[in-house]
């Protein structure tokens, strides 16, 4: 960042330490890395959800197809049965609409609000830089004063050349400190702002499923082979999946209703509480950049959401 490939006209000590200009790299380095990471995930999320929206559409326009099928009119039984798919496939694009939303509102516009700093975040650091070039240009010039013999005029000029640079300097110091106190800490804050964005996904995935399970099976009380799991998933499992696995006991980190592939509950506070060191922090409306609450308590992290994508092969937590 701050490297000159020319060395004519610079001061011949160092006036910024390596150690410190090492420092502002990495966390400069840092920031673009984690830049670059939030535009190709808000990218990312909105393709994911005009995906879900052109498959729940192409469901109903085949419902509407198998409508319009002349064998509809020649069998009642028929009929009656597209238009029970028919009816299901509108309320799935329904309740896919409404998940879309809530990505849309809680996960890609924080993104986009949080992508939003970077620009600022550059011409800051351009700024910097900029005075350190005038800091090195008046500190050689200092110096080559200081070095020619000490006549009246040498003198003066050397006198006005050091008066040049003691506000340069401290403007170049002044910026170099901010940055340096405030990157870490916008850098460390990422996961209080994303931690909401990701629990509000996990719901807004979870939720759909659950009502579409609800339309395709109604639910019924009863033994396991019919039902719902406890808490720890709520979501309707079918007898042929019961019927499979239910003769196998769950790994530790699934919910333990036979049959169900959820995490349990369990699991996820284990995981909750190796990611945060303890109790997960509550984020309700945590104020972000710009003064706009963010909405959702932050429960789960990026790491825990992927693990639970990633099923936690072999059970580690």
């Amino acid at each position: 960042m701050s490297w000159i490939p020319f060395k004519i006209g610079q001061p011949k000590k160092q006036i910024v330490p390596k150690t410190v200009e090492r420092d502002f790299e990495r966390e400069y380095g840092k920031l673009q890395q984690l830049e670059e990471q939030t535009r190709r995930l808000q990218k990312d999320m909105k393709k994911s959800t005009d995906a879900d929206l052109a498959m729940s559409k192409s469901a109903v326009k085949i419902s509407l197809d198998l409508l319009s099928n002349p064998l509809c009119e020649q069998d009642q039984d028929f009929l009656n049965m597209v238009t029970a798919l028919d009816t299901a496939m509108k309320r799935m694009d329904a309740f896919n609409q409404e998940k879309v939303n809530q990505i849309q509102k809680t996960v890609i516009e924080p993104l986009k609000k949080f992508g939003s700093v970077f620009p600022s975040l550059n011409m800051a650091v351009k700024r910097r830089e900029q005075a350190l070039q005038d800091y090195r240009r008046l500190q050689a010039k200092v110096e080559k004063y200081e070095e020619k013999e000490k006549t009246g005029p040498v003198l003066a000029k050397l006198h006005q050349a050091r008066e040049e640079l003691r506000p340069v300097r401290e403007d170049f110091e002044a910026k170099n400190k901010q940055l340096l106190d405030e990157m870490p800490r916008f850098y460390n804050s990422r996961l209080d702002y994303f931690q909401p964005s990701f629990e509000s996904l996990i719901r807004a995935q979870l939720l759909p499923v659950r009502e579409k399970a609800e339309v395709q099976s109604p639910h019924q009380e009863g033994p396991p082979a019919h039902g719902r799991c406890p808490a720890s998933c709520h979501l309707s499992h079918s007898p042929p999946q019961v019927t499979k696995l239910a003769a196998r006991p769950p790994p530790a980190h699934l919910c333990p209703w036979p049959g169900c592939l959820a995490p349990s509950s369990g699991h996820i506070r284990s995981l909750q509480s190796a990611i945060t060191g303890g109790a997960p922090p509550s984020f309700e409306n945590t104020e972000g950049e710009g003064g706009a609450a963010h909405p959702g308590s932050g429960t789960l992290s990026w790491n825990l959401l992927v693990s639970l994508v990633a099923g936690e092969k072999g059970g580690r937590t």
